[in-house]
């Protein structure tokens, strides 16, 4: 069984009759469908993170070997190998810490995953999960803090650069002063 890593839920204020008044959270996220995300993100997010995800069951054994060369002919690590699955899982069951024992977990939680759920089901998750920087959790938040603009409305470029954000938002933040 595997152990959900806590996802911060907001206080909500209330009125008498139920309705929100307001909410507060550190994690600033909203959780969206398919049709209220741009088909442009999702093809940026395959197009830098994960080529092949309609053709892997979670883990795919061939860029996992790739990264693998080419951070041992480099002695760095350049090149990641994990899929859309294996981020989320990473998301969702570890701390994110760099070990192989993470990775190893990682691993099948992914696989685990993609018995459960639709890829479509994965792809969501992932989209409304993923931090891009400044509290902004999900591709809604973040398509709000850097565009003002909802989700569903970004276009190519846009979509691009917040795909671009995820590997390191603290490094490719325009809101943060470069050194």
């Amino acid at each position: 069984s595997y152990q959900l890593k806590n996802i911060e839920e907001p206080i909500r204020v209330l009125d008498f009759q139920g309705e929100v008044l307001g909410e507060f959270s550190n994690e600033k996220r909203s959780f969206l469908n398919i049709n209220s995300i741009s088909p442009y993100f999702f093809y940026a997010l395959f197009s830098v993170e994960d080529t092949e995800f309609y053709n892997h069951t979670g883990v795919n054994y061939s860029a996992i070997f790739r990264a693998f060369f080419i951070n041992m002919i480099s002695f760095k690590t350049i090149q990641g190998g994990s899929t859309l699955t294996q981020q989320l899982s990473k998301l969702l069951f570890t701390d994110g810490s760099r070990s192989l024992k993470r990775k190893i977990y990682e691993f099948f939680c992914a696989r685990e995953l993609e018995k459960i759920y639709t890829k479509e089901d994965i792809l969501l998750m992932y989209s409304n999960l993923i931090l891009f920087g400044h509290g902004a959790y999900g591709v809604q938040f973040a398509s709000q803090l850097f565009f003002k603009k909802n989700a569903k409305d970004l276009d190519l470029g846009e979509a691009s650069f917040l795909v671009g954000l995820i590997s390191n938002p603290s490094r490719y933040s325009p809101f943060l002063k470069k050194k």
